[in-house]
């Protein structure tokens, strides 16, 4: 049967989930039967952890830049705002 990655982890998780407050045999069992009926392997599993985490990384990579970029801009406008309050205030006499 043809199951995508993201379905293995889901299946995986079901399995796990309804054995949990059994012992390990149960939970080794749930595991291998799981990946009996997919016909998957532990290699399987790891190949889409590892692109699950790796999914992860990238998408949490692209939104620290785009926060970063956030702040960046309104460090620039408080220093744009800084530098316009102390130019008016020097044309109106005042102290900057």
């Amino acid at each position: 049967m043809e199951i995508t990655d993201g379905q293995l982890l889901r299946e995986l998780r079901r399995a796990l989930d309804a054995v949990a407050s059994q012992d390990m045999g149960a939970q080794v069992r749930a595991v291998e039967d799981t990946l009996r009926r997919y016909d998957a392997t532990m290699a399987d599993v790891q190949r889409a952890l590892s692109a699950v985490k790796e999914r992860r990384r990238r998408e949490l990579a692209g939104l620290a830049g785009r926060i970063g970029a956030i702040a960046e801009g309104q460090r620039d406008a408080e220093d744009t705002s800084d530098a316009v309050d102390c130019f008016l205030r020097g044309l109106a006499g005042g102290d900057a």
